[in-house]
């Protein structure tokens, strides 16, 4: 199982934050009042930090 949790902003929404969680499979976004800087944790076992930040990267460069 793995867990996410972080700050993201959405092209559709100019400017407002959300928090992101994702655990057991559900996304979840709630908007938030401070403008958090983009930010997101990985938790979970057997990860490779490396793989998940390319993999991190190529997302944030194809939006």
């Amino acid at each position: 199982m793995h867990r996410i949790k972080g700050f993201v902003r959405f092209e559709e929404e100019k400017g407002k934050v959300n928090l992101f969680q994702y655990t057991y499979g559900v996304p979840s976004y709630y908007p938030q009042d401070i403008a958090f800087k983009n930010h997101f944790v990985v938790i979970g076992e057997n990860l490779d930090s490396r793989e998940v930040y390319s993999q991190f990267k190529d997302l944030e460069n194809k939006y």
